[in-house]
């Protein structure tokens, strides 16, 4: 498992994290998001910049953040895509929202952003958040998708579509709001169990999870090592 947690310089506590990723090697990787709007900004941000040279240090993938890419034509994709390897060389790939599930705009648009990721960066980590109606027919453009985003009620009750069982367990993300401390393990066993490699849980709800780690991160990083006592 990897745990995938907040995106933001403020709040997001940082030498936790990479002091989880030192000792437990837990962390699969981290989103930066320099603009509130969804992308890389006006010009590069040192804070981001000195952010993504450590994580380069520490051999931890670091991924910037897009908006969902439908709401922009290719060129200007492309273009926010050249500023994060501009600006924030040492970058893993992007993560990008994208509430778009229409396969047929698969050959015409998403695949075009794939190839033009793999030709900024071979082997990039292409991460797209489409939840839990995603389709198969993404699997061809990116590395890792977010099959659910929400709170710990529907996770329990949430049911993975059959093809997810092609694939390996390192493809799919998982995000979980309002996990109290006492069903860190309950949540995790459904992970395993829905067959999701990556994990975010948190019990913060959606509007405070990417600001801030919860308050038992140190424990959740232990656990998803397979070390907790």
């Amino acid at each position: 498992f990897a745990l995938l947690p907040c995106n933001g310089t403020e709040g997001c506590a940082w030498d936790e994290i990479f002091l989880a990723h030192q000792q437990y090697g837990v962390m699969g990787c981290i989103v930066i998001n320099p603009d509130p709007f969804g992308g890389p900004g006006n010009a590069s941000d040192p804070n981001y910049a000195a952010l993504v040279e450590r994580a380069v240090r520490a051999n931890l993938p670091i991924l910037g953040y897009l908006e969902d890419p439908v709401l922009f034509n290719l060129t200007t994709i492309r273009d926010m895509i050249d500023k994060y390897y501009l600006w924030y060389p040492g970058i893993s790939g992007i993560y990008m929202q994208s509430l778009d599930n229409q396969c047929d705009r698969i050959p015409s648009f998403f695949q075009i952003i794939w190839d033009y990721i793999n030709i900024k960066q071979n082997n990039a980590i292409v991460a797209y958040n489409i939840g839990p109606l995603a389709t198969e027919c993404y699997m061809n453009v990116s590395t890792i998708l977010l099959t659910y985003q929400w709170d710990m009620g529907g996770y329990m009750k949430y049911t993975p579509p059959a093809w997810m069982k092609n694939y390996p367990p390192e493809r799919f993300w998982n995000t979980v709001f309002n996990v109290p401390s006492i069903e860190i393990e309950t949540v995790i066993k459904k992970t395993v169990e829905v067959g999701a490699g990556h994990i975010d849980i948190t019990n913060y709800d959606f509007t405070d999870n990417y600001q801030h780690l919860p308050p038992y991160f140190a424990r959740l990083s232990k656990m998803v090592a397979g070390q907790d006592d």
